[in-house]
């Protein structure tokens, strides 16, 4: 089977509607044509599905500009200047 993409929201809602309407994980995946692995982890998730954040820490300068400093000699403001 193909390589699919990410479930959505709303499918993922209809995954769960339709478990709640006791239909079987193999319905499932024939009604959405994906497999019964993903369906499986929609059911056993413990956590709700929503939109992430990213994590990281937000960028002062952007890469090329990084890129062009380091080429050039001058220090980055992303890095901390400390002398080990």
């Amino acid at each position: 089977m193909p390589k699919a993409s990410q479930l959505s929201n709303e499918e993922v809602s209809k995954i769960l509607l339709l478990k709640f309407l006791y239909k079987t994980v193999k319905e499932i995946s024939k009604h959405f044509n994906r497999s019964k692995s993903i369906i499986y982890r929609v059911l056993t998730r413990k956590t709700p599905y929503e939109s992430k954040t990213p994590s990281r820490r937000p960028r002062l300068t952007d890469i090329r500009s990084d890129r062009m400093d380091t080429k050039n000699g001058f220090k980055s403001e992303n890095v901390d200047s400390r002398n080990y």
